[in-house]
C-alpha cells in the first residue's frame, strides 16, 4: 500500500481515495531534501528490524527508482539496476550510468 500527495500527475496510482496530505518538511528518502508544500510525491511503508515507517519521496526521486534504461543506452543497454556495479551512479543514485561494460 502506498500513497501519493500533492497535484495529481494523472497516472492510475493518483486515485483520490490514496491521496495523503503532503507531509511538508519530512526529508525525502531519496534525496534527503525536504518536502516542499508544492511537491508531488509518494508516501511508503517501510519495514525495517524496528518495524514499520512511512517514508516519503519526491515524485522525481521516486520515479528514478522505477524506471530503467532502455536498450538504447549506449552504456548498458537496458540492463536491470541491480546487475550494474555497485558504484554506478545509475544503480547508487538513479543517475546516468557509467558502468564499463564489455561487449557481449
Amino acid at each position: 500500500m502506498s500513497w501519493w500527495f500533492g497535484k495529481s500527475w494523472g497516472a492510475p496510482v493518483c486515485d483520490p481515495e490514496d491521496h495523503a496530505e503532503t507531509p511538508v518538511g519530512s526529508k525525502c528518502w531519496r534525496c534527503k531534501k525536504d518536502i516542499a508544500a508544492d511537491d508531488q510525491g509518494v508516501t511508503m511503508p517501510l519495514v525495517g528490524v524496528e518495524g514499520v515507517t512511512l517514508i516519503h519521496a519526491h515524485l522525481d526521486c521516486y520515479v528514478k527508482t522505477l524506471l530503467p534504461h532502455t536498450r538504447e543506452c549506449k552504456r548498458c543497454r537496458g540492463r536491470e539496476r541491480q546487475t550494474h556495479a555497485p558504484s554506478c551512479e545509475y544503480r547508487a543514485r538513479g543517475g546516468e550510468c557509467d558502468c564499463l561494460w564489455e561487449e557481449p
